[in-house]
């Protein structure tokens, strides 16, 4: 079976594994699963090759040739290779613009959109479990707090009141919960108990596809908007799809049930099981969206390098929305 296609980002991930990857002067060649895509390689400015796959030298030589780069990553998304046209410095003068940028109106998006999207959780979570896992006046609380973003004037303020709403939030969603799992707060390293565990190598997940397409663009991971310090700016594009991509289905996969043979409690740390591991990474690959993700990074990278308005894609394009309900009865 074999396709065209003109790639609808300035970049182009082939991930996984098992990619025969080849290319005229003109046409970029990627063969995956019995299906075979064509793209114009003019149009892949950048070709991010992330995890085990068998490349022709001739891409590399035409790829450089038209001007492209060429990225190379292991499975997990970490950087491993690369390949610039001589003389190319896109990515000292992004980083530059970077460093210059107006941190404040990007952390207020972050926030407020991170914000909302947990509140959606919650909302649905109520409706899936048949009662609201809020106790009175939270729901207010996190509402308030929501409105108080617009009158926060320094970045400190905005960390300080996602940080808060953040572990508010986990404290809410671990009431819905199996108390025998012994989650209770989002906690760090190292993770005393499973879904902790769980979720820390969900976000991992995550965060290797945030770090390939903000590669993609050009962003330095280590400038942050909204977070500080290494791969701050693979935390502040994850912040936007953890509830949804990945709070929701790991939060789903322990409510339909874990054993205790699929998790081991030591003295120092909780160690999942083999057979666990396979669960929650069969269900990231439905649940993580690199078309959402790469669209994101495509428009903060528009508005860091072009000076657009920067926007948060409405979530309605990939979640649909769900009411809050009521205060769980008895909850005081």
């Amino acid at each position: 079976m074999s396709q065209r296609s003109c790639n609808k980002l300035p970049w182009l991930v082939v991930s996984g594994y098992g990619a025969h990857i080849k290319s005229t002067p003109r046409t970029l060649t990627v063969q995956k699963n019995g299906t075979i895509t064509e793209y114009p390689i003019g149009e892949v400015h950048h070709l991010l090759v992330v995890g085990g796959h068998t490349i022709h030298s001739a891409v590399l030589q035409h790829m450089q040739k038209a001007g492209n780069w060429v990225s190379f990553f292991a499975a997990d998304g970490t950087p491993v290779g690369l390949l610039k046209p001589p003389g190319d410095m896109v990515d000292e003068q992004v980083r530059t613009i970077q460093q210059q940028a107006p941190a404040h109106n990007y952390a207020l998006g972050i926030t407020r959109a991170a914000l909302a999207r947990r509140l959606q959780v919650i909302g649905e979570t109520s409706v899936v479990t048949g009662e609201s896992p809020l106790y009175q006046g939270e729901l207010e609380v996190l509402q308030d707090a929501r409105q108080e973003l617009e009158y926060l004037v320094t970045l400190d303020e905005i960390r300080r009141l996602h940080r808060l709403a953040t572990d508010m939030y986990y404290e809410i969603m671990a009431r819905t919960i199996p108390k025998g799992t012994g989650f209770r707060r989002r906690t760090a390293r190292p993770y005393m108990d499973p879904v902790n565990a769980m979720l820390s190598l969900s976000y991992g997940v995550l965060s290797g596809v945030c770090a390939v397409h903000l590669a993609g663009a050009h962003l330095n991971a280590d400038i942050g908007l909204l977070h500080q310090g290494d791969r701050a700016l693979i935390r502040d594009i994850a912040e936007l799809f953890k509830p949804q991509m990945v709070d929701q289905p790991v939060f789903a996969l322990v409510r339909q049930g874990i054993a205790s043979s699929d998790y081991e409690v030591g003295e120092s740390r909780c160690t999942l099981s083999d057979a666990l591991i396979r669960r929650v990474l069969q269900q990231l690959q439905t649940s993580i969206g690199e078309v959402a993700i790469g669209r994101q990074v495509e428009v903060l990278s528009d508005a860091l390098v072009n000076g657009r308005e920067f926007r948060i894609l409405d979530p309605a394009e990939f979640f649909p929305r769900i009411p809050l309900k009521s205060v769980k009865k008895g909850h005081v």
